[in-house]
């Protein structure tokens, strides 16, 4: 989803693909869309409401970050007290 109007687009992955061994491709084919149009569509930046929405491994964060940095486009990630740990009034500090 992406708003022109502030060049953000937010990105999310069904919950059920956490942890599941399922080729990045696949499992982030969103993602890979949103930065292959993100120049033709005015995005920016892109904004994720928690960290695992990029990846699962070591090696998915980095291939999402890549894919992220190679567009030029910033990441956001919501504050920790946004995230589902906050509105549940779960603690981490």
């Amino acid at each position: 989803m992406s708003d022109k109007s502030n060049r953000t687009a937010s990105f999310t992955r069904p919950p059920e693909t956490r942890g599941k061994n399922i080729p990045y491709n696949q499992k982030f084919s969103v993602l890979i869309q949103l930065c292959n149009n993100a120049k033709a569509d005015g995005v920016e930046n892109v904004m994720v409401i928690c960290p695992w929405v990029i990846g699962d491994s070591y090696a998915e964060v980095i291939e999402s970050l890549s894919r992220i940095a190679n567009e030029g486009l910033t990441l956001f990630v919501v504050e920790r007290d946004m995230t589902m740990s906050g509105l549940t009034g779960a603690s981490l500090n």
